[in-house]
């Protein structure tokens, strides 16, 4: 109690002998110093994890305060870890990436280069088991380590909600809210024994990130090729805004490396 008064005191103090504008500068260098309660999800260096920060109005000139853009990473967190991916996140990594063979070597090198363009997007499809969730999820990890919000979806789940609200105002609200982010990772893209029944749900994710220049990351069983033959207006889109960092892996039990892992009884 006695350090807040003494602190209340000084602030009157600094009050009285400097200028309003000297004033307001202190009151947010001061802000901007402070720490807030940490918390493992996020540990922002602009925000201190106060999830604010201050600055002078430039209409008003005076103390003024901002969502520091952390909360919509510490969001994209909290969801991730509520969905059971940040094991995934924890697991998957570029270093974590096996690249014994040459075509892996080729997949992580394409990965790493998407990272360094501007608005890409990155399509991994193909043989099961091969790594492109791995490598996918390695991606979404450099990103969200740069301070990008990345949302993750579960093809299957995302078709299950949105079937279910068909009809009603959330349907829209649903993939309003996927494509809000900078980046969006749809994970097994449309595995389904009834594809034709998800191809209008796959166009509009697809065409809302295209209009909105969001960044996508997909991995899938299908290539694109396979995706053109169902609908050629959702696989153009990707085409075009992937350009060269498409990899198609092709089928091949022996890229199977879950396969491998099981020993013979």
């Amino acid at each position: 109690m006695e350090a807040v008064q003494e602190m209340f005191q000084y602030s009157q103090l600094c009050k009285e002998v400097l200028s309003d504008e000297d004033y307001c500068k202190l009151e947010v260098e001061s802000y901007n110093s402070m720490d807030g309660e940490k918390s493992d999800l996020y540990d922002c260096p602009v925000c201190r994890n106060k999830k604010f920060v201050a600055f002078i109005s430039p209409v008003y000139h005076d103390f003024t305060l901002k969502e520091c853009d952390c909360v919509k990473t510490r969001k994209i967190l909290a969801n991730i870890r509520k969905s059971g991916f940040d094991k995934e996140l924890q697991s998957k990594t570029f270093d974590s990436y096996i690249t014994n063979e040459p075509w892996q070597k080729n997949i992580k090198n394409l990965a790493l280069e998407f990272l360094k363009s501007n608005g890409s997007w990155f399509y991994a499809g193909g043989q099961s088991g091969s790594g492109k969730t791995h490598i996918c999820t390695a991606v979404c990890n450099y990103m969200l380590g740069q301070g990008k919000a990345v949302k993750y979806v579960l093809w299957r789940k995302l078709v299950q909600k949105l079937s279910a609200n068909k009809f009603s105002d959330e349907y829209d609200n649903i993939i309003s809210d996927i494509t809000d982010y900078d980046a969006i990772y749809i994970d097994d893209f449309l595995k389904s024994s009834k594809i034709e029944n998800e191809l209008n749900i796959a166009f509009e994710i697809i065409n809302s990130a295209y209009i909105k220049h969001k960044i996508l990351i997909v991995s899938s069983e299908l290539t694109l090729d396979r995706i053109n033959s169902f609908d050629e207006a959702t696989a153009g889109r990707i085409i075009e805004r992937s350009s060269k960092f498409i990899i198609q892996i092709q089928k091949n039990p022996d890229r199977n490396f879950r396969l491998r892992n099981i020993s013979d009884l």
